[in-house]
């Protein structure tokens, strides 16, 4: 049998996707305002998945978005290393792509930009499609590749921002730290400098609800005619928490081992160890601490600033859940 449960990589399957809705209408509301947004959230939260769930045709029609918005994806891999008009030329070839893609009309200033990528070439056809009643959402997924390019410049935030400000066009940037923290290869101060970093609405992307994770585990396998027992439900949310990338490793390898559980948990582990190591590699010494002596913290004391900061920061990474304002590790499986 097939399995439904995806250990790694974006969800592409629309079946596979769960929860978020608050998040999803958080999006819309700001789109129509006008407003710009930046998503943050830690590794493997799922920042891609809800990019692609919202981009869906019927994702867009359940928000309204799908008569006005042109929405552009990119990936800012691919930009990490290009020159300012060669970027806005991408732009211009991904929006020409997208018309076709979404159903729209061809726009021929668009052509032209794509022939001769400049600035003003790229304005000209954002002032043309919004002329046609057409909005534009420019979404910038893995934001901090695209901020460490070094043949970037103060200049080129502020045409960003400047077009913002001038049409009916947004930015959703989706990154692991917000913007302003993010680290520039040259001249950091003087592009953080930019109004282009004033302009965005925040929106933290953070563990799925205990509702919203019973849903993930427990709907794919039933939808298979295999569905797991309150017990296998338990057993994984238990081991993986709220954690959407977590929940699937570990989905995964229960409707596999349909029958054997024999060594399941340890299997799980291991899949999971290597990306529990990347997150303890990337914490500050005061944040592995706090988290090594999260359970024998004093809570009956005068907090300590330095712990209060490590602790809402860990909480910002989704290694830890707050519940009655005690902290408590986000999963049997990061605990030990």
């Amino acid at each position: 049998m097939n399995n439904p449960y995806i250990s790694r990589g974006p969800v592409r399957d629309s079946s596979l996707f769960f929860g978020r809705r608050h998040e999803l209408q958080e999006i819309t509301a700001f789109l129509l305002g006008n407003q710009s947004v930046s998503i943050v959230g830690p590794r493997k939260i799922g920042k891609t998945s809800l990019l692609f769930h919202l981009i869906r045709p019927e994702t867009k029609a359940s928000l309204a978005l799908e008569q006005q918005f042109l929405f552009v994806y990119l990936d800012c891999e691919v930009l990490g290393d290009s020159e300012h008009s060669e970027i806005f030329g991408v732009f211009a070839s991904e929006m020409e792509l997208a018309l076709e893609e979404q159903g729209f009309d061809p726009e021929p200033a668009l052509e032209r930009a794509i022939a001769h990528p400049t600035r003003i070439s790229f304005e000209t056809a954002v002032r043309k499609l919004n002329r046609r009643d057409i909005r534009i959402v420019i979404i910038l997924d893995e934001f901090e590749r695209l901020s460490s390019n070094p043949k970037l410049n103060v200049n080129f935030f502020n045409a960003l921002r400047s077009a913002a400000g001038r049409f009916q066009l947004v930015y959703l940037t989706a990154s692991t730290k917000p913007l302003i923290h993010l680290t520039y290869v040259e001249n950091q101060e003087e592009i953080l400098s930019s109004p282009f970093f004033n302009i965005f609405a925040h929106l933290h992307l953070g563990l799925l609800s205990q509702v919203e994770a019973i849903h993930l585990i427990e709907d794919p396998a039933k939808n298979h005619g295999n569905p797991f027992s309150q017990d296998e439900q338990s057993f994984i949310y238990e081991l993986a928490g709220g954690h959407p990338f977590m929940l699937q490793v570990a989905c995964f390898h229960l409707f596999s081992s349909k029958g054997n559980r024999l060594n399941l948990e340890e299997t799980i582990r291991q899949e999971l160890q290597g990306h529990y190591e990347y997150y303890w590699r990337n914490l500050t010494p005061i944040q592995q601490s706090t988290l090594m002596r999260l359970q024998t913290l004093p809570l009956d004391q005068e907090p300590d600033t330095t712990i209060v900061s490590a602790l809402r920061d860990l909480s910002q990474k989704c290694l830890i859940v707050e519940q009655d304002g005690i902290y408590q590790y986000f999963s049997r499986s990061w605990q030990t």
